[in-house]
């Protein structure tokens, strides 16, 4: 007893199977339909089913049942079992068993057949929408999987700065930023082979972090398979430099000119107050485009960065900027890789704004285009808002909601926040200064031993475990006052002054400063010495004095390796933070020549 329901050309058996019980089964088929339909429900019907339910096979009993009923048997099929057409596309059977009497449920239901069916069919279309909206939310839910270039380019994604580091290339390298996406939970690993379309399947973010000539260059199926994987939804980031350093441009013209995205050979400049220092190309960049990407950011900085294609620019330099064209010798000339313009505005040169990061929809993916791997270095992540723009540039191109309780809760779990408390915007700045009367290599020294942040930002300085503030440059503001008095009547806080004449030079500062707190010892620690203080929250405040001063021509730069001046200072300071309760992270660094051989 086969009933046939003829649907889009095709025919579907329908069974019908005596049982003592009534019941409806239906068999929703997955299918793309091309159509558009004027019934609402029949629209929810064909479009919302995301999985099929099967008619139950027949159990052994009702088979030998089936095969002993007589053949001219009609009185058991209900009349319901008939054929239906429908154009729209697939649709379901159902079932209806009925016991071998003709009972009045039977007569019932048989009668209110349009009813059940319109019922049978809201049910089913309820059901497959919310599995489907469960099945996308569960999508979504999952750790986004980033895969570094470490083929193409020199990334090493494992090794945190450490106090024994001192290559450029690992100090300013992705490791640090590849830690704040792992603590948000994704998945990153480093591709230390060719891209083919097998790997790209397993992940939804590139980063390609400066590629240098030096590597191997992209092939023609690599290409295009990045292409096809950015063109089908995936996202991808990529991080030039100034002028053509690592001759970069040469590396990604074939795959720029796939992405429609245009390369320069400029070195961004700009002037005071848009520059951390007295220099022109360590520049700070606060103006924003509206762009899920710039949300909330105040002031982000590069170092020495270049500039990007403008025509999808979303942060840009003031309007007295410059793209500074580099002098590139002829082939031969110089041994030099990178190379620089004269640092100084020439007539024929591009003027601002000009664009630092550029972000495009290329098909149903993502791009980012950022020129300089500094700003989201192993040191300079850490400065201003950089951080913020570094992982929402990854939500966003994971196309994941970046809201600020992520941005707030990302801490490196196993190392100490520690706030170098940063001069406001618009007043020159100390830790992202590298002239010789800054504090920038200070600040990088701190971010080898510690989570070290340069920020004004009220909220993450209240966090902070250990604030620090400098007198160096100039006197305390009274805005900094008011803040760090703020800070130390929370309980359990520390802070550290950096001080060696100015508190002598603010009329009644060191009375104002320690007003309420409880003198405590005094102590030396080679060229150090600093004296404690206590309040009644439990919060300490220590005052340290270095006889030569803590500019950065006095500490040493973080790529350089010390003399033993510089060691016993750099020791000495170690162990007073070690006492403001900075915890060592020595070993818990993975060495670069371990990443390596991994």
């Amino acid at each position: 007893m086969v009933a046939f329901t003829q649907v889009n050309h095709k025919r579907e058996a329908v069974r019908y199977i005596p049982t003592r019980r009534v019941s409806f089964e239906v068999a929703i088929f997955k299918d793309r339909l091309k159509t558009s339909c004027s019934c609402s429900m029949k629209w929810c019907l064909l479009s919302c089913s995301k999985d099929r339910i099967r008619a139950r096979a027949p159990s052994s009993t009702e088979q030998e049942y089936e095969h002993e009923k007589p053949e001219n048997d009609k009185s058991r099929i209900p009349k319901c079992a008939t054929s239906k057409r429908v154009s729209e596309g697939r649709i379901f059977a159902n079932v209806l068993r009925l016991d071998g009497e003709t009972s009045s449920i039977a007569r019932l239901m048989t009668s209110c057949r349009p009813f059940v069916w319109t019922l049978v069919t809201w049910l089913v279309c309820c059901f497959s929408f919310c599995f489907g909206q469960n099945e996308s939310t569960s999508s979504k839910a999952k750790a986004p999987r980033l895969l570094v270039d470490a083929y193409h380019a020199h990334s090493w994604i494992d090794t945190m700065p450490s106090l024994s580091l001192v290559q450029y290339h690992l100090l300013h390298g992705p490791a640090r930023l590849i830690n704040a996406l792992r603590e948000s939970q994704w998945k990153c690993e480093a591709q230390i082979a060719p891209w083919t379309k097998e790997v790209l399947s397993h992940c939804d973010v590139i980063y390609i972090n400066l590629v240098s000539a030096d590597r191997p260059p992209y092939t023609v199926d690599e290409v295009l398979a990045i292409e096809e994987f950015v063109r089908n939804g995936g996202g991808l980031l990529v991080v030039t430099d100034h002028t053509n350093c690592y001759f970069h441009n040469h590396v990604l013209g074939s795959l720029a000119d796939r992405l429609d995205i245009e390369l320069t050979n400029e070195l961004l400049c700009d002037r005071a107050p848009h520059t951390t220092g007295p220099g022109n190309a360590w520049v700070i960049l606060n103006s924003f485009r509206e762009h899920p990407i710039t949300r909330g950011l105040q002031r982000v900085a590069i170092q020495s960065g270049g500039c990007v294609d403008s025509r999808y620019g979303i942060i840009q330099s003031s309007d007295k900027s410059w793209g500074d064209w580099a002098n590139i010798p002829s082939y031969g000339s110089s041994n030099s890789p990178g190379f620089y313009g004269d640092f100084q505005q020439q007539p024929i040169e591009r003027t601002g704004p000009l664009s630092a990061v550029a972000a495009k929809d290329f098909g149903k993916g993502r791009i980012v285009i950022l020129g300089d791997q500094n700003c989201v270095g192993g040191v300079f992540l850490n400065y201003l808002d950089n951080r913020k723009l570094a992982i929402q540039m990854f939500y966003w191109l994971a196309n994941r909601e970046c809201d600020e309780s992520i941005i707030v809760s990302n801490r490196e779990r196993d190392r100490s926040l520690v706030v170098c408390l940063e001069n406001p915007n618009g007043v020159e700045s100390q830790f992202g200064d590298s002239s010789e009367a800054g504090l920038y290599h200070l600040f990088a020294w701190l971010g080898k031993l510690a989570d070290a942040r340069a920020t004004d930002r009220e909220k993450i300085c209240m966090d902070a475990e250990l604030l620090v503030l400098s007198c160096e440059k100039e006197p305390i503001a009274e805005q900094t006052l008011t803040k760090l008095r703020r800070f130390l009547a929370q309980p359990s806080k520390t802070a550290l002054l950096l001080d060696r004449t100015s508190l002598g030079r603010t009329p009644d500062a060191l009375e104002s400063l320690t007003k309420g707190f409880i003198a405590g010892k005094k102590e030396k620690l080679g060229e150090l010495s600093y004296s404690e203080w206590y309040n009644a929250a439990g919060s300490k405040l220590f005052i340290c004095n270095n006889e030569t001063g803590w500019e950065n021509k006095h500490f040493p730069a973080p790529e350089v390796t010390m003399n033993a001046t510089q060691h016993s200072l750099t020791n000495n300071l170690a162990r007073l933070l070690n006492q403001l309760g900075v915890r060592d992270v020595t070993s818990h660094t993975k060495h670069w020549l371990e990443e390596r051989d991994e």
